[in-house]
């Protein structure tokens, strides 16, 4: 039975598919005695003319096309008012049927988009855009070398045809680039490097990059959505590949590929394993990325810092002891000789009192707690995705931190500049106790005046007194030791918060709730704070301050002992990051960590 009379000298023979404008019928030319596929109008001899002119468009694009990659068109004609035009009879079917087998071979993928890539330069050279690129267009032949082909929304570059009026949305919105989505006027050759790009990424995934229950929805999603990352749903996909398809997907049409040719380059070069022109984006640029796309989380992973920035704080402000005023910390030195608080630090002082006993172990264990669940805290709030968004929450989080710890504790100023008055009262101290009787006591008043309350301080204490209010004056004020400090507190809360938050968001999203994500987070956190904690003070806090005396740690000085140690407990933190081992194997890792630190005493 024939599905549509014969007609002119071609036997129809079946239909090969059907959309939304034509129809393809497998058929034979008789005279040439060659099967070809025909494509005719889907309404027949009832065609608006509209739909004529863009059949025969789709036509002429093709026929001007002359490329291996591109299906040529043959014959192109009319027959009892049904237009038609007869081009190549692929035999190997669609891309679409062969997703599955590509999604194993990578490098195979790679150099069948490339081709389409070269392909659709040859186009874009000749001012055609295709507008439709999807799997379903692309054909194999017998020996799985892709061709292009339905033309059907192919559009000269150049051209202000009335055929797509603005305002019309044209293609796939699967494969669709946001700008041909939002139906733009000004639609270039990055759209379909964006349509390849989607190829690409279905390929690597199994799923297009956007994917919604309704043609509508998916639009919308490609206008406004993000795009997740090949990684983040199949963790095989080559990092260097992933880099090239995220950027054909770019939301900027700029931001792209220059060219179709430029990415079948990137492809051939990744295949053959050379150089590709891509790189992976900064940490910076990452971050900034992930808080653009995620704006809300900003303020509750800010106010998770901020209220940990003044929780630490406190907590430091208490953990000193009484006795000499060497051990005090700097609101001793104040409140023994009274002058203007730096600005910043007076909820600090105006609280900070000295503690001994239970006082001092709750706030070093507040101090440690902060350290470990301010990362756990702020991604349980925010529920951040694993990577770069993860690393945004983690940032904000940790400077927040930082920046309360820094104001409420170290101090960002003071009032007044007093420093050169300090070193002068310093020197009438000192005159005051080798002057004769006369100037000594002169002296004496003079710095007394200067710094109430040193009067009432143990003589042989004054100069310690003195000499350490003159180092907090200089601390507070001098620009540059304030960048230390805050550089300590970034030091402080950056590593700890960054690696918990980017940790925590991992094991949520393997699955589990709090109770099972909650020891090997704890197991991990303790070890790395504590390998943070030993090079801080075996390195940093020396070389800062050579003269001061640093307690011994119970390990020894010699340098190669530390990084036995040191590398065993690097070891040991990626080990439980990555989750390689289990708890059998960890265990056998700290026998051996302990049997390290008995060698190194």
């Amino acid at each position: 039975m024939r599905l549509v009379d014969d007609f002119e000298d071609y036997e129809i023979l079946e239909e090969i598919a059907r959309g939304g404008m034509g129809v393809v019928y497998k058929a034979r030319h008789r005279t040439l005695n060659r099967v070809v596929a025909l494509k005719m109008i889907l309404s027949g001899r009832f065609a608006s003319g509209d739909d004529v002119r863009r059949f025969r468009q789709e036509a002429e694009a093709a026929a001007n096309l002359d490329h291996p990659g591109i299906v040529p068109i043959y014959d192109v004609g009319e027959h009892e008012g049904r237009h038609f035009f007869s081009m190549k009879y692929v035999e190997g079917g669609s891309l679409t049927g062969k997703l599955p087998e590509l999604r194993k071979d990578s490098r195979k993928a790679a150099g069948l988009i490339a081709d389409v890539a070269r392909a659709i330069h040859h186009a874009h050279q000749r001012g055609i855009l295709h507008r439709d690129l999807k799997p379903a267009n692309i054909l194999l032949d017998d020996s799985g070398s892709p061709l292009v082909s339905d033309l059907g929304l192919a559009k000269q570059i150049q051209s202000e045809s009335d055929l797509t009026q603005t305002g019309a949305v044209v293609g796939t919105p699967a494969y669709m680039p946001p700008e041909q989505a939002a139906a733009r006027k000004e639609i270039t050759t990055a759209a379909d490097i964006y349509s390849i790009g989607a190829i690409l990424y279905e390929v690597l995934t199994g799923r297009p990059p956007h994917r919604a229950d309704s043609p509508v929805q998916t639009m919308i999603l490609a206008i406004e959505g993000e795009i997740a990352r090949p990684r983040d749903l199949d963790g095989t996909v080559d990092r260097t590949l992933e880099l090239i398809c995220m950027k054909c997907l770019e939301k900027d049409p700029d931001r792209r590929y220059a060219s179709a040719a430029a990415l079948a380059d990137d492809l051939t070069s990744w295949i053959e394993g050379g150089p590709v022109s891509v790189r992976p984006p900064s940490v910076g640029g990452v971050i900034t990325q992930a808080l653009i796309s995620n704006f809300r989380t900003i303020i509750g992973a800010g106010i998770v810092g901020v209220i940990a920035g003044v929780f630490f704080a406190f907590c430091l402000s208490r953990m000193n002891n009484d006795g000499d005023v060497v051990a005090n910390p700097p609101a001793v030195i104040y409140e023994m000789l009274p002058a203007d608080i730096p600005v910043g630090r007076s909820l600090v002082f105006l609280s900070e009192t000295r503690k001994q006993g239970i006082g001092v172990v709750l706030a070093t264990l507040g101090s440690l707690g902060l350290l470990l669940f301010t990362g756990l805290t702020a991604a349980l709030l925010t529920r951040p995705k694993p990577g770069s968004e993860a690393l945004a929450i983690g940032s904000i989080t940790s400077v927040m931190m930082s920046i309360a710890l820094f104001t409420l504790h170290v101090g960002v100023g003071s009032v007044g500049g007093t420093h050169d008055e300090a070193r002068r009262a310093i020197e009438m101290l000192a005159s005051a106790s080798i002057a004769e009787s006369a100037g000594a006591d002169k002296a004496r008043e003079a710095v007394f005046d200067s710094y109430p309350g040193l009067e009432k301080v143990a003589p042989d204490k004054r100069a310690n007194v003195l000499s350490y209010r003159v180092f907090y004056d200089g601390f507070f004020r001098v620009p540059t030791q304030m960048l230390a400090g805050m550089l300590v507190s970034l030091i402080i809360c950056t590593l700890p918060v960054l690696l918990g938050t980017t940790f925590c968001s991992r094991l949520i999203h393997e699955g589990g709730g709090l109770w099972r994500v909650f020891p090997i987070y704890v197991e991990f956190m303790l070890l790395t704070i504590l390998l943070g904690f030993l090079v801080f003070l075996q390195t940093i806090i020396p070389t800062l301050n050579p003269s001061s005396d640093v307690p011994e740690i119970g390990l020894a000085n010699r340098f190669d002992r530390q990084a036995v140690v040191y590398t065993f407990m690097g070891f040991m933190a990626v080990a439980i990051y990555r989750r390689k081992l289990r708890w059998r194997s960890r265990l056998l890792l700290y026998a051996g960590f302990v049997a390290v630190c008995v060698f190194a005493f």
